[in-house]
């Protein structure tokens, strides 16, 4: 179905949108690099050589569409994908946040971050929401047949899998928190074969789009 049927804004259509103040879209990687293969410089973590993941990459750098079995393929890919475990900085104004036992200090999990983030800083999920239940929440998100599904690229090329979805659909209505949007974004990184992120928004043109190659569900 085409995405100005589906309610996606013109500037995301065109490979703009985002949240006001992101950065600019990153552009592909340079000329002569094989359908499938790494942007230039493999991103932190490893690279992913899972036959899905190659595909996602094949899909954005070719720019072709996929068939339908292929977008089943990248949908019960991501549905059971794992969330980034990786460190990451933690911002000074979040520092000492304490929540289920654990106690951000100047380095946390990218999950671990990413779960006080959205039940305790922006109230998105509920007070009590374990991390399995956040990424059980997206791993629904991914699968749901109404889900709206983008390659795009960001971050120096990497190549992005976005998911866009209600969250009524996906997320009980006791796991959502005072905060708690219409819509719920999931991204999912086939460079590195993780979720990186995924939270709640209001509108269809929030979530960092970077370069939208295509919309594909």
């Amino acid at each position: 179905m085409k995405a100005q049927n589906r309610g996606i804004p013109a500037q995301v259509q065109a490979g703009g949108g985002g949240a006001a103040g992101s950065q600019p879209p990153e552009q592909p990687g340079g000329g002569g690099v094989p359908p499938g293969a790494p942007p230039k410089g493999t991103p932190l973590g490893g690279f992913s050589e899972h036959p899905d993941d190659t595909l996602v990459r094949e899909l954005i750098q070719t720019g072709r569409e996929p068939t339908p079995d292929e977008v089943q393929r990248i949908v019960h890919h991501v549905a059971s994908a794992g969330f980034n475990s990786q460190l990451v900085r933690v911002r000074p104004e979040h520092q000492g946040l304490l929540y289920q036992g654990t106690v951000l200090g100047a380095r946390a999990t990218s999950l671990e971050y990413h779960i006080v983030e959205r039940v305790v800083v922006y109230e998105q999920w509920a007070y009590g929401t374990a991390a399995g239940q956040f990424v059980d929440d997206l791993h629904r998100l991914v699968a749901h047949p109404s889900t709206q599904i983008v390659l795009h690229r960001r971050m120096a090329g990497w190549s992005m899998v976005g998911f866009l979805g209600r969250t009524g659909s996906v997320v009980p209505a006791d796991r959502r928190g005072a905060q708690a949007r219409d819509l719920l974004w999931v991204d999912y990184s086939g460079d590195r074969g993780i979720i990186v992120t995924g939270f709640m928004v209001a509108h269809p043109a929030d979530p960092d789009y970077g370069r939208v190659v295509r919309w594909i569900q």
